[in-house]
């Protein structure tokens, strides 16, 4: 089985993905597949838009941009056979149809993040871009998740729940045959991480991106309120309550 992390960026992707890398039961690769040498896809730094990837989105999302075969071959030399074969690279998030189409017995997961945190994650790595354009990008990202949710997988990891809900996002991962996966466990899957625990490390979100993108959020409201966000207060909605509202109106 191959398995694809649909992560936008600074939403806890390298978290997730170093506590898989633990398991007995996945091989991964030593870093993103987008940046492992010899790569023939696009990568965001050569295109000038790192953590702003959705800025050159026909650039990832075009299937004539990327030469599978050599990516399967190149992913393929670092995987080890019998294991559940694991990926993960941001520009996933507009890059899944592909995955799906090269890569048999493909599952997903979607990760997502408090939309402001988001935003003030990627200004900290990216101080020379403006907060319109952070959030700009983040909005595109919640919208490419809206249709891989439809699209390809309904199993979500939300950052928060990595944190307060522990227990939902073990079983997703035990659901898929990484039995071993357990966020409550003492090992330390990121080194900086205070007390060796994947920790609420969120600061308090700025005045202006919270004034900001609240107006550039609006396009994507729907969206993002669908994994359970809310725009004016930032208190986690009921995600099962809003799933039935939407079911309900389809």
């Amino acid at each position: 089985m191959h398995l694809f992390l649909l992560s936008i960026n600074n939403s806890g992707s390298s978290i997730l993905y170093e506590k898989i890398r633990q398991s007995k039961y996945t091989t991964t690769l030593p870093d993103e597949g987008q940046f492992i040498r010899g790569f023939s896809g696009p990568n965001p730094f050569v295109l000038n838009c790192p953590y702003m990837f959705s800025e050159r989105y026909h650039d990832f999302s075009l299937e004539k941009n990327y030469d599978w075969f050599s990516i399967k071959t190149l992913w393929n030399s670092f995987w080890e056979e019998d294991l559940i074969k694991v990926e993960k690279s941001p520009p996933n998030v507009v890059r899944a149809h592909m995955l799906k189409r090269h890569f048999e017995n493909s599952e997903f997961i979607i990760q997502v993040r408090n939309p402001y945190q988001i935003v003030t994650s990627i200004l900290k790595l990216r101080p020379d871009i403006s907060i319109e354009r952070s959030c700009a990008h983040v909005a595109s990202c919640f919208f490419e998740q809206y249709k891989n949710y439809f699209s390809y997988t309904d199993r979500v990891v939300k950052y928060e729940d990595m944190i307060y809900d522990k227990n939902k996002i073990n079983n997703i991962f035990k659901d898929l045959g990484i039995k071993d996966f357990d966020l409550n466990s003492e090992s330390n899957p990121v080194k900086h991480y205070k007390e060796n625990k994947i920790t609420n490390f969120d600061k308090k979100i700025p005045d202006d991106v919270f004034k900001i993108g609240k107006e550039i959020f609006q396009a994507v409201k729907s969206e993002i309120n669908f994994f359970g966000y809310d725009l004016w207060n930032l208190k986690l909605k009921n995600y099962a309550m809003l799933m039935q509202i939407y079911l309900i109106h389809c």
